[in-house]
């Protein structure tokens, strides 16, 4: 037997030993009882189900290039639409043509939708209830359908994901320092619309 596996097997026997006189002396390790386990696994089980209960406004990601006609069957009539203009990233030409800016009011949310070619390309969610940014992130996500994957980038005025629900960016952010609460959620459906 080398000398590198003795001393490993002294030290183990060691330990052994060790534990025997720590129990002969009545030491025990602090265990949690069982009714602290169960108590623990009931609030987990308790916070799933109520996340899981979350109800869903509608699925935003359906929207992602679909026509004016069949975002309105999901979001209703605009409540104000607005002409506009767009120039894809790396160009210099504009296009005006199917370009435009549709306000939705759904539930308790007010939705922008901006049709680039005719087509839902960015939106804007703003929330009119109040909602704060650091508790109630997965529960704006799950309103709107979305999956509640790992956050990409993060600072105390935004969170953002990549690739959520099929989407290429989905951002909450709040516009206030001062304050937690989310003011807006961003979302960008296909990386040519960056």
């Amino acid at each position: 037997m080398s000398k590198k596996v003795k001393i490993g097997l002294y030290f183990f026997l060691g330990l052994i030993a060790f534990g025997s006189i720590l129990k002969l002396f009545g030491y025990e390790p602090e265990r949690p009882k069982k009714e602290e386990v169960k108590q623990v696994v009931n609030q987990k089980k308790k916070q799933k189900k109520k996340e899981d209960s979350i109800p869903v406004s509608f699925n935003v990601a359906e929207l992602k290039e679909e026509n004016v006609e069949e975002v309105n069957k999901v979001l209703g009539e605009p409540i104000s639409n607005e002409k506009a203009r767009w120039k894809y990233y790396g160009t210099e030409e504009y296009i005006e043509d199917g370009c435009f800016e549709n306000v939705y009011k759904k539930d308790e949310f007010e939705v922008e939708v901006f049709f680039i070619e005719n087509k839902a390309a960015r939106i804007a969610i703003t929330p009119q209830e109040k909602m704060d940014i650091k508790k109630d992130s997965k529960k704006f996500l799950k309103r709107l359908g979305l999956p509640t994957g790992s956050i990409y980038s993060e600072t105390s005025l935004v969170r953002a994901w990549e690739y959520l629900g099929g989407l290429y960016t989905v951002t909450i952010g709040t516009v206030n320092q001062e304050s937690d609460e989310i003011n807006y959620m961003y979302i960008i459906v296909d990386e040519k619309y960056r």
